[in-house]
């Protein structure tokens, strides 16, 4: 090895330096040398850099994907009731706004029409928005800037939209349905954990079943919901709250819209 590397340096290829009696060193490699420009890159190594690159990529689209969580976003749709006021703005009976949305074009409105009281956070309410926010018999014609807010959500039609991390999101009517978990007793004394509308956070109910089957070494299958055939469940044999909250967190589900694992979290502080 001495000999060929010696031989190289003479060319100007390599720079070998001696640290001691019979161990050399290999400083650096001349790449800008004609000879070795001569040299090029094989098919082969051309193909298995290019899977190399690929596969880097497919790794950070990956990595990127885990790190993602489920979003979720309360919105409201234009009522019949609230459908005048919002007319106001050219929004009409249907469109579907977040809360902000909602309290800036109140905020707006407030001001344009010279509604603020001397009260502070207080609002002064013209006949519009006392048709909105009053039944009969309601005479109080002021009200603050939160009361206000709520009530005029509250007349308004509730809506949600769910994102998942590599789809596309989906704006659905009503207010979203938690991940609901539950222990439920059967004959025999055996008792079962039942997970409830994972659908409506893109989990394929076949494949959780599967997973957690796996996990729990328990029997776990998909059931329809009662009286909602498009709606699943999956029962799982015993109470595997431990596994169904590790398997939902790989879900990226947010624990805030997920019920009946808080007895799970509690014990987890404890240690």
């Amino acid at each position: 090895m001495s000999k060929f590397l010696a031989e190289m340096q003479s060319k100007n290829l390599v720079e070998i330096k001696q640290l001691s009696k019979g161990i050399d060193s290999l400083i650096s490699i001349s790449t800008d040398n004609d000879i070795m420009r001569t040299f090029k890159c094989s098919e082969f190594a051309k193909e298995m850099k290019k899977k190399n690159t690929l596969k880097l990529e497919e790794e950070k689209l990956v990595k990127k994907k885990n790190a993602q969580t489920v979003e979720v976003r309360e919105l409201y749709a234009v009522s019949a009731k609230v459908a005048p006021f919002f007319k106001i703005f050219n929004i009409s009976k249907g469109s579907v706004l977040s809360s902000s949305d909602v309290r800036q074009i109140i905020t707006e409105y407030v001001k344009k029409n010279e509604l603020n009281t001397s009260v502070k956070n207080s609002v002064t309410l013209d006949a519009m928005m006392f048709d909105i926010m009053y039944g009969k018999n309601q005479h109080d014609n002021v009200l603050t800037w939160d009361v206000l807010l709520k009530r005029m959500l509250d007349n308004m039609n509730p809506c949600h939209e769910v994102t998942i991390p590599g789809q596309k999101s989906v704006v659905r009517k009503g207010n979203l349905e938690y991940v609901e978990v539950m222990v439920e007793q059967r004959m025999g004394n055996k008792k079962v954990s039942i997970i409830k509308n994972l659908e409506a956070y893109g989990v394929d109910v076949k494949s959780f079943a599967a997973s957690l089957q796996q996990m729990a070494a328990s029997s776990a299958l998909v059931v329809d919901a009662p009286g909602k055939s498009s709606d699943h469940h999956v029962v799982v044999q015993g109470v595997q709250h431990k596994h169904i909250k590790n398997l939902l967190d790989t879900h990226k589900i947010p624990k805030k819209y997920i019920k009946g694992l808080e007895s799970t979290d509690k014990e987890k502080k404890k240690y």
